[in-house]
């Protein structure tokens, strides 16, 4: 799944969600093999206590079991860095590359060690066909990426400050070929210049679908986003993507209503550029803490304006306190019938799909862009 093949997009609806199968299948997997061997020890104790501590302190010679004891080792540290502590992305990537020196050790384990599978010729062949596809996916992904997965170049044609602590960056194709893409969808970008981190960080595209140059947005919010605003005019930015599946044009309903917080407008303004003027019913709430905060609010205007299909309420927290779904029920005339999507905060996402639910809104008819890197 952490391979972004994007031919997996569909059966996930989106990278964003396929990371966080890959989250939840990496929190199972550190259970799993975290019990494995006490699982197998009380299995022996049955049987014999000598056995059971020969399983658990191994003999020197022992080397199938000794692989399986430091994989095991390098997967808890690893896995509780990635789940329970907070690092720095850049620190954080590095140090989740080793889960494959980890996952490398596990697969020469399941190799050297004889097992019921010896007998099993289906099970066994079924097990191999996987661990293959993992180590795979790790050459693929980690060990190779740089020369197979593909990226394209782009120079900074643009950069700007549009809102406060919000920049503009627009970047034009140096193959000068089209690139193409849905609204309300995000790429990887990564940056060549000297002052900036060597990093891949995805960001929702606030252009029009297909339009170049492309436009995003960043909000200075941590040590990568602060020294984005380095960028200069020809610099080189490497693309990855696009990825996601949060644009109205993946989704049956003719009756939208978008929900935005802060800076995850992004995703709402590319498809409120794209969205036709009949066939849908879109009511867009943008709230920000300050309207000074507010950006894109122009060009939304401007999108309503000549699309009477669509209508925009900015809600500023800091005069009218924060947005809720009684809100929204009372001041939108499509809310009993609509398809809401949701992007900012994790927090006020959770809590806007939860007072929706309260209201009826079945989970179904709530799509959330959640994709972050912590």
């Amino acid at each position: 799944l952490a391979t972004r093949l994007r031919v997996f997009e569909p059966f996930f609806g989106g990278l964003n969600r396929m990371y966080i199968v890959h989250h939840l299948t990496g929190a199972a997997a550190f259970i799993l093999v975290l019990f494995h061997p006490l699982f197998i020890a009380l299995s022996y104790a049955f049987l014999s206590v000598d056995a059971a501590v020969s399983l658990l302190i191994p003999s020197l010679d022992n080397l199938p079991v000794w692989f399986g004891i430091v994989a095991l080792l390098v997967t808890i540290v690893l896995l509780v860095l990635t789940l329970y502590i907070k690092l720095e992305y850049d620190l954080w990537k590095k140090t989740h590359k080793f889960l494959g020196g980890a996952f490398f050790l596990i697969a020469v384990h399941v190799f050297l060690t004889k097992s019921f599978l010896d007998s099993m010729p289906l099970l066994k062949g079924y097990i191999y066909l996987f661990i293959f596809l993992a180590l795979l996916s790790f050459v693929y992904k980690t060990l190779l990426g740089r020369f197979l997965v593909r990226k394209r170049a782009f120079t900074v044609s643009s950069i700007q400050e549009v809102a406060k602590e919000i920049w503009e960056i627009a970047l034009d194709t140096k193959d000068h070929k089209p690139y193409l893409y849905h609204s309300g969808q995000f790429i990887f970008i990564n940056p060549k210049n000297v002052g900036i981190a060597n990093e891949e960080h995805p960001f929702s595209v606030v252009s029009k679908a297909n339009e170049v140059p492309l436009v995003l947005a960043s909000k200075t919010v941590g040590s990568f986003t602060t020294t984005l605003k380095l960028l200069e005019k020809n610099d080189t930015v490497l693309v990855e993507g696009p990825y996601g599946r949060f644009g109205w044009e993946y989704h049956p309903a003719k009756k939208q209503i978008w929900i935005a917080g802060g800076i995850g407008i992004t995703p709402f303004v590319s498809m409120a550029l794209s969205l036709p003027s009949e066939g849908y019913q879109v009511d867009l709430y943008y709230t920000v803490k300050d309207k000074s905060e507010a950006a894109y609010i122009d060009d939304l205007a401007k999108a309503s304006g000549v699309n009477k299909n669509f209508r925009v309420f900015l809600i500023s927290s800091k005069e009218r306190g924060r947005l809720t779904a009684e809100m929204l029920k009372a001041s939108s005339q499509i809310f009993p019938e609509s398809t809401f999507f949701v992007c900012g905060p994790p927090p006020m996402m959770k809590s806007m799909r939860q007072q929706l639910n309260k209201l009826g809104v079945k989970n179904t008819k709530i799509h959330t862009e959640e994709f972050s890197l912590n």
